[in-house]
């Protein structure tokens, strides 16, 4: 399971900037969508719906970077966003050993 708020405070302390602004641009749409009228107000989302969230995080910032000059310093911190996103999406959709 992903946590979310454990990935903020892992990178908080962990003095990344790309990884902590990764993972609170998620939060950020986690929030809005929790905040949306209907079904899902005021209820944590589920782990789909959290990876989902974290693949249009990574395509829209994929999306950004067209448009960047290679060295430009918005350019490489999508980059390192887009790389921590996709390594932890990754790691959330490996199945799972179960041990016996």
């Amino acid at each position: 399971m992903f946590d979310l708020e454990a990935a903020i405070l892992n990178a908080a302390r962990s003095r990344k900037p790309g990884a902590l602004a990764a993972f609170q641009a998620v939060r950020k749409r986690a929030l809005v969508v929790m905040a949306t009228p209907g079904a899902r107000r005021g209820r944590p989302l589920t782990e789909p719906q959290l990876l989902e969230l974290i693949r249009a995080e990574i395509r829209d910032r994929k999306d950004a970077i067209e448009f960047l000059p290679p060295t430009s310093d918005d350019y490489l911190l999508n980059k390192e966003i887009i790389s921590v996103l996709s390594n932890e999406l990754g790691r959330a959709e490996r199945p799972r050993r179960v041990r016996r």
